[in-house]
């Protein structure tokens, strides 16, 4: 006897569970004593109680040639009786946005590539074999149409004709320009300890930290990251230019790319335009989630800056978070408004007549947002003092507010964990019991104190400890100890109590 492939168990309880068997449509409740001759099929002889209505329910065949040929009659059933057939195809699940309400979560970070002509050749064959002839094929990701996926969806398009098939694609619409095959990436003088990714046709190739203020050593960091991920090196090389500069060029003569560069500033960011600015290129601003577009209609490097600063200032979303000037030759300033808020900003300069716009960023050091970090979940927060809005302790004396908890939080790709960025609402647990990753051992009936002054490089504002560590931190009374640790940087668990 032969035991359907098509079929899912489910544990309901230690006395029941549920068999679903997908190709006949039966859902059935099974004793557990039966589930060891579910995984023995030779057990199961028509002498064996359980035997008639499994075969009744379409869950037992004379062999696997039987189960082929009753799959091929409801196949051949359905064919007959119901619409044509809609095929969904994925190019890639790369793509060039990071929608925070998507449901694929990190998959187009984790699986960036591009279907192989064979892939594709081997799905329009099974398409062949279902006799699927009138039938629609939706192009769907990740996003289909990026400048990486173009050979695949022209592969997808010509048998999909050859075959008289329908197509339709879902899109979010932005990867509509390409720029040249060569871009250059410029790397000026960066503030310590800034966040920053480089991403291009949607996939992060660098990511990580700035360490120091020099440019070269920056540059040079970027270009390793680079050169040890598997996508860039497969589709890119890479080249110094000068002491701040890299050249980005694709392997295949010709092939369109976007580069982007994503900085997530505790400081000022400064970004100069193009000093060979081009009508027709498109700079468009990617600053707190918030797009700003325009396209320049003039060789004037100071016009177009002032008109895409007008265009800055102008969007209300920025108001009280960001402040945008004029600075040198082209340049734009972005500013925190708030003392500790970080911002995230990127912008994009792509011509639509295949010459690459050539971007600068620099980063320079400024006293006034210096202490704006992301919240990772088990952080303690603090009231602000002059509105009631949660942050991280700053000062000795503040107003404890809660931990900081996630009901449903995506941790990022960068492997910095899950955390809420500027301008995001923070789910603060007042009544909770929560681990943390303790500074130091914990042992029962210590004190429990919440840091507002940094100490070294892993002792931040918000972090959970047992003592002031010389006025760094302030104890919390509405707060005791569940568990120990043996060690610094371990999770404890931490009940809070508050009214």
């Amino acid at each position: 006897m032969y035991l359907t492939r098509y079929m899912l168990t489910h544990h309901l309880n230690d006395s029941s569970s549920v068999l679903v068997n997908t190709l006949s449509g039966a859902i059935d409740v099974i004793d557990n004593r039966y589930l060891p001759l579910l995984a023995d099929p030779a057990a199961l002889t028509p002498d064996c109680e359980i035997w008639k209505p499994l075969h009744d329910r379409g869950y037992i065949f004379p062999s696997r040639a039987a189960e082929e040929r009753e799959l091929r009659r409801l196949f051949n059933e359905y064919t007959r009786t119901a619409r044509p057939m809609s095929f969904v195809i994925c190019p890639t699940y790369s793509c060039n946005l990071r929608c925070k309400y998507c449901f694929e979560g990190s998959l187009p970070q984790e699986h960036p590539r591009v279907l192989e002509a064979e892939e594709i050749d081997a799905i329009f064959a099974a398409i062949d074999r279902l006799g699927a002839a009138g039938s629609h094929i939706q192009l769907f990701g990740g996003e289909p149409l990026l400048p990486s996926t173009h050979k695949a969806v022209k592969r997808i398009l010509e048998l999909s004709r050859a075959r008289g098939l329908t197509v339709s694609t879902i899109t979010n619409g932005t990867p509509t320009i390409a720029v040249a095959q060569v871009s250059r990436l410029t790397v000026a003088t960066a503030a310590d300890a800034d966040v920053f990714s480089v991403t291009i046709n949607g996939v992060i190739v660098a990511a990580g930290t700035s360490a120091g203020t020099d440019a070269t050593v920056q540059r040079d960091a970027i270009e390793a990251l680079m050169l040890a991920n598997a996508y860039f090196v497969a589709n890119f090389t890479v080249a110094d230019q000068s002491t701040d500069a890299l050249d980005i060029t694709a392997l295949q003569d010709g092939e369109p790319f976007g580069v982007e560069v994503a900085i997530t500033t505790t400081s000022v960011w400064t970004w100069s335009e193009p000093t060979a600015n081009i009508v027709g290129t498109q700079m468009k601003a990617l600053i707190n989630g918030v797009e700003t577009h325009l396209a320049a209609d003039s060789t004037s490097i100071a016009t177009e800056r002032d008109a895409f600063l007008a265009l800055l200032v102008a969007e209300a979303f920025h108001t009280g978070i960001l402040t945008f000037a004029a600075g040198g030759a082209g340049e734009i300033t972005i500013t925190a408004d708030v003392a500790g808020v970080p911002f995230i900003a990127t912008v994009v300069n792509e011509t639509i007549d295949g010459v690459a716009g050539v971007g600068t960023w620099t980063i320079a050091a400024t006293t006034a947002n210096v202490t704006g970090n992301p919240i990772p979940f088990g952080y303690g927060m603090a009231f602000g003092a002059s509105v009631p809005l949660g942050e991280l302790p700053s000062a000795t004396g503040f107003d404890f507010a809660g931990i900081a908890i996630f009901k449903a939080k995506i941790a990022p790709n960068d492997g910095t964990g899950a955390k809420y960025e500027a301008g995001e609402a923070v789910s603060t647990g007042r009544r909770n019991v929560v681990w943390v990753l303790a500074e130091v051992a914990i042992t029962l009936g210590d004190d429990v104190f919440l840091r507002h002054t940094i100490g070294s490089a892993t002792e931040l504002p918000g972090r959970w400890r047992n003592d002031a560590d010389g006025a760094s931190a302030d104890q919390v009374a509405q707060a005791r100890w569940v568990t120990e640790t043996t060690a610094p940087d371990q999770l404890a668990q931490l009940e809070i109590n508050l009214p």
